[in-house]
């Protein structure tokens, strides 16, 4: 049975808290210096583009406002073309992009579990 477009975004919910949690206890620096902390972070940003990409195409089209083609294509990037990322770049999608999306992740869920 294929998960359902909730379950997917309780993955990409549950990847950023992952996430969240190892930047409230880190610095850039910390980062850029421990190769292991970084594989594990790119692996949570990996599920999330994942998630984003399995979501039905219906219920995308429904919430527009997020940017489903652009987290999607990240995760290709981080997975494809690893070699080419920058951790600067994957640091600032941490401290800037991922309290957006959370609070827009938690508000389709919240919707969705309410039109039920």
């Amino acid at each position: 049975m294929k998960p359902t477009n909730d379950a997917y975004l309780a993955h990409i919910r549950d990847a950023i808290t992952a996430v969240e949690t190892y930047a409230k206890t880190h610095v850039y620096q910390q980062f850029l210096d421990l190769p292991w902390d970084q594989a594990a972070v790119v692996r949570h940003l990996e599920i999330i583009g994942e998630a984003a990409a399995h979501v039905s195409v219906d219920f995308k089209a429904k919430y527009p406002e997020i940017p489903w083609r652009r987290i999607s294509d990240f995760r290709n990037v981080l997975t494809h073309e690893y070699f080419a990322v920058d951790p600067l770049l994957v640091w600032e999608i941490i401290e800037k992009d991922l309290p957006i999306l959370k609070t827009q992740i938690k508000k389709l869920l919240d919707q969705e579990r309410h039109s039920v």
